[in-house]
């Protein structure tokens, strides 16, 4: 029989029956005995204290929402099975959401079927069908005459859409993918008046701060403090109380671990820890909110694990992540195991780290000559992005490391250009700007004494107004062409309109191929052609580069530099801001295949401006060195400029090129673009 067929509670019955209701502590301390897990037997609160003020208010007719944000194995799951039975026991219906139908089914057959048969009968009641391949829940059972627990999926008809139920209860709401879930739920269960109640559980997510996070923050935000068996007062015990020393290297160092009170300074033991946690209770920071109740038990405060257990796996993590860039089990660790959220700055796209990453460029010495380049550039690039109103555009310099072997890049300058509500790509004016900046902007280099080096390829982004962009580009080109009599090809401009489309992985992140055969067959009427890019498989180059700065000790010179005197240059903390401002997360294709995509971090009205100019730019170095991979193809460039002109270059750094080349020579250079 399909679930909205059972019979159910008016809103009358339910008033009457919620006034005879024992609470739910009262009742699992009577009823509820734990299956498995590290304390079975009867329910007893000296085993779970972060429990006994969330159940409490479960009685409490005034509380619409309970949130509950833990690490992982501690008080989440069997909290909302204390719910679902105390409410079912007293006959009312509960809609149980899991975040996919097979840990629905596991979760009725192993936690709350046993649960119920432990101290009562139970009614299994089979999925109804809505079709040949579709259920309109995962099951439901119900004690004999009491009320229904179904157990269903955001993506059932009856999910979102379904009837109304007094009791809702998401379990791990973070891994469901819909951040509406909670809100349909609140107005569906408002239905049955002051016996409505709706309980939000979970982890956070891998993919940094979700739903639960959120919801949390819009409730009393109370968050478990213990009691300091030293001077007794209440103190904090989340992770920023653990503190241990680094090597060298950044590795965390175990064996130097302490977790200490932030009021006397006591460095507790492990059995002082656990009972200064277990004494202690939530201290909410807005306790005026009195229908919305959130909690969260910090990892640091988990009762089954020793706070040394902690340290030690992520210790481990840690390593990993900086050798082998296993930053998703690391974060994982954050998240199920410290119980906070994720935060991807420490990942290396992090604005603090690279705002330290500085170098000296020199001064400006008239209006189109900023300043003196380093001796290890080889070639200079600037990408533009073009928006409605306004244009962006970097110009970076890339060179190679002498010592080991690895890609070098020093920003120059970022230029914004328009801006204000009266202006419009469409205007010439805005153009003839653009066109000032990129064909005067030059910076020395001590080639042979001293030489100018402008943008060798500017690349300009052509997803927004395609055809004001490319013909920019063609009349750039004419007239490039006009001044040097050269003959005509597809990627013969200075200037060019760049266009980013996914690609397999391997592939190389530049694609000419396409637009030679297009101005093949247009007769090179729609020259230059666009550059197509793989701009994911280029964000990924780049991400690994900053993950390379990230594994450096600080005062070591890095591989990403930004000019001292950034603020007039453009490096703004704004700048830093939108470079900072995407994350990268992997997904699983049907045949078994990962890959990385790239979003905005913070919405989709958040700027990325900035990271985008950079992409371009590496995008316009990659198109320099095609076919070749981006060191080998750097450093034969840079190989090529040296031995014309090496006067700038000491003894010690040419041998280093000799070796690097000589390396490249007999054991090949292998670079992943994928």
């Amino acid at each position: 029989m399909p679930f909205d067929a059972q019979r159910r509670l008016d809103f009358e019955q339910c008033e009457l029956l919620s006034s005879c209701v024992k609470p739910l502590e009262d009742w699992a301390t009577d009823h509820r005995r734990i299956q498995g897990g590290p304390m079975p037997g009867p329910w007893n609160f000296d085993n779970a204290p972060m429990a006994l003020e969330p159940m409490q208010i479960c009685s409490d007719r005034n509380v619409r929402v309970i949130t509950v944000w833990t690490p992982a194995q501690l008080l989440k799951s069997e909290f909302c099975i204390n719910v679902a039975l105390w409410s079912a026991y007293y006959n009312r219906d509960v809609l149980l959401f899991e975040p996919d139908q097979k840990l629905g089914e596991e979760f009725m057959r192993e936690r709350i079927r046993p649960a119920m048969m432990s101290f009562g009968g139970v009614q299994i009641i089979d999925p109804g069908k809505r079709g040949p391949k579709k259920v309109d829940s995962v099951g439901a059972i119900r004690y004999p005459g009491g009320g229904l627990i179904t157990a269903l999926t955001p993506g059932m008809r009856t999910g979102k859409s379904g009837r109304a139920a007094p009791v809702i209860i998401h379990d791990e709401i973070d891994k469901m993918g819909d951040p509406s879930m909670s809100v349909s739920a609140v107005s569906r269960a408002t239905t049955f008046g002051g016996d409505a109640l709706v309980v939000n559980a979970s982890t956070a997510t891998v993919d940094a701060p979700g739903t639960i996070v959120r919801i949390w923050s819009e409730g009393s935000m109370g968050v478990w403090h213990g009691r300091c068996i030293q001077c007794e007062q209440l103190v904090g015990v989340g992770w920023d109380r653990v503190f241990f020393e680094k090597d060298s290297a950044g590795l965390w160092l175990p064996e130097t671990m302490r977790m200490t009170c932030e009021n006397c300074g006591h460095a507790w033991s492990e059995s002082e820890r656990q009972q200064t946690v277990r004494a202690g209770q939530y201290i909410h920071k807005r306790p005026h909110i009195v229908d919305k109740r959130s909690f969260h038990v910090p990892g640091a405060a988990h009762i089954f694990n020793s706070i040394r257990d902690i340290v030690d796996e992520g210790a481990g993590l840690w390593r990993n992540a900086l050798e082998e860039e296993d930053w998703e089990s690391y974060q994982l660790f954050c998240n199920e195991r410290l119980g906070i959220a994720w935060d991807p700055d420490i990942e290396g796209l992090s604005a603090r780290k690279m705002e330290r990453s500085v170098y000296s460029l020199g001064s400006v010495k008239r209006k189109h000559h900023r300043g003196m380049l380093d001796p290890r550039v080889v070639f200079v690039t600037a990408g533009a992005d073009i928006g409605s109103t306004e244009m962006f555009i970097e110009f970076v310099a890339w060179g190679i490391d002498y010592r080991t072997g690895d890609v070098m890049c020093w920003g120059l300058e970022f230029v914004h250009i328009g801006g204000a509500q009266e202006d419009s790509i469409d205007d010439p004016a805005l153009w003839e700007q653009f066109s000032e900046v990129v064909d005067n902007y030059a910076w020395e280099h001590p080639y042979g004494g001293g030489v100018m080096l402008p943008a060798e390829r500017v690349v300009v982004d052509c997803g927004y107004r395609p055809e004001v962009v490319r013909a920019y580009c063609k009349g750039k080109y004419m007239e490039q062409l006009r001044q040097s009599g050269e003959r005509m090809v597809a990627f013969g401009g200075r200037i060019l309109p760049i266009r980013s489309r996914s690609r397999e992985a391997g592939e190389h992140p530049v694609d000419m191929s396409t637009g030679i055969a297009k101005c093949k067959r247009s007769r090179f009427e729609d020259v230059p052609a666009t550059l197509l890019i793989n701009s994911n498989a280029i964000k990924d180059m780049y991400y690994t580069s900053l993950l390379r700065d990230r594994r450096m000790a600080e005062g070591v010179e890095k591989n990403n530099l930004w000019p001292v005197d950034g603020e007039a240059r453009g490096y703004t903390a704004g700048y830093f801001a939108e470079m900072a401002n995407e994350r990268r997360y992997i997904t699983r294709t049907k045949t078994g295949m990962i890959k990385t995509h790239w979003t905005v971090k913070s919405g989709k009205a958040k700027r990325n401006d900035a990271f985008d100019c950079r992409v371009y730019a590496m995008a316009a170095a990659l198109f320099i060195v095609f076919p070749h991979t981006f060191q080998f193809g750097i450093l034969e460039r840079a190989v090529e400029e040296w031995n014309n002109t090496a006067s700038h270059l000491t003894s010690d750094q040419w041998d280093s090129i000799v070796r690097l080349a000589n390396r490249i020579t007999d054991e090949g250079w292998s670079d992943s673009y994928a």
